[in-house]
């Protein structure tokens, strides 16, 4: 990687076809997308809250002693709030996707003697990866 310091110019910089052949062998600079996550495994990590648990044991002794108003209405307030937390949780990953798309960041770069602005995803980290060794 240190090699492919001495092909910039400070006068020139990279030529396109050798921007392209680096974006070719290393890939893109952007993050790995993250995978959606499925609803049951979000109420599952609601259903797992300190608070929620007590109220699942809460139902049950509920439950044991006959009382089924309290249970019900103890059912009720889970669900309310295991519903709203998945809820949120939704609408935060959408927010999220959409500020992401939103932010189109550039880079001016030098090639072929000429500054032009570049999108960052099609950057490549050949100085990382060189420092790094």
């Amino acid at each position: 990687m240190a090699g492919d310091l001495r092909l910039v110019t400070p006068d020139a910089g990279l030529s396109t076809a050798d921007a392209r052949a680096r974006l070719d062998r290393d890939g893109p600079n952007t993050l790995p997308s993250r995978p959606g996550v499925p609803v049951c495994r979000r109420v599952l990590s609601q259903l797992r809250d300190p608070l929620i648990v007590v109220l699942l044991v809460a139902v049950a002794l509920t439950v044991v002693t006959g009382d089924w108003t309290d249970a019900a209405v103890i059912v009720l307030v889970i669900v309310v709030n295991t519903t709203v937390g998945v809820a949120q949780e939704v609408k935060a990953d959408r927010a999220i996707t959409a500020l992401a798309a939103m932010t189109a960041p550039e880079a001016r770069v030098l090639r072929d003697g000429e500054q032009r602005p570049v999108p960052v995803g099609e950057l490549f980290e050949t100085v990382r990866a060189s420092v790094g060794r």
